[in-house]
């Protein structure tokens, strides 16, 4: 099973879907607060019918929770860096000691495990870039086994979001 610092990284089995859990996904992905009977009027199911397959797609990790995007910029957390990084060595140990430092840190928001001559890309959120610079060096650098990094930080913002391609899944 291959696993990652970001939860549900982990690949998870397929789970079967119908075309009414695709268009309930859909609407909850573009409003996570709205109500059962609102989603059930919207996919044609009654109330109860709606809440029944919203808790099937819990259960199932199909949605894994539901959550507020927040605007960085409105709560002064504007910078945006990203980070390449290089590990010393990839045993299964350092590796873990590495990634569950990372959990531990709460300016590094995303962290994906890669193939390839980079072992991690994280996305670090900072007010500005001094305060980065002691993230970076009182954080970052002190993660275990981390041999070098890049860091690239975001000038503006072309795409932002976490909504998968519904018309894209598998029924």
């Amino acid at each position: 099973m291959l696993y990652g610092v970001c939860p549900g990284a982990a690949m998870q089995e397929f789970v079967p879907m119908d075309a009414t859990d695709i268009e309930i996904l859909a609407a909850l992905q573009a409003d996570g607060r709205m109500t059962n009977r609102d989603l059930g009027q919207l996919v044609n199911l009654s109330e109860a019918a709606c809440s029944r397959r919203v808790s099937d797609l819990v259960r199932t990790g199909t949605i894994r929770r539901f959550t507020a995007e927040i605007n960085p910029d409105a709560v002064g957390l504007g910078l945006r860096v990203c980070l390449l990084v290089r590990m010393k060595a990839t045993s299964d140990d350092e590796l873990d000691a590495f990634e569950k430092a990372v959990q531990l840190t709460p300016t590094i928001v995303r962290c994906h495990k890669l193939l390839g001559e980079i072992d991690y890309l994280m996305l670090v959120v900072a007010k500005d870039l001094t305060e980065f610079d002691k993230i970076y060096k009182e954080h970052v650098l002190q993660l275990p086994g981390v041999d070098r990094t890049t860091s690239l930080a975001a000038l503006s913002n072309v795409k932002v979001g976490l909504q998968l391609p519904t018309q894209m899944m598998k029924t």
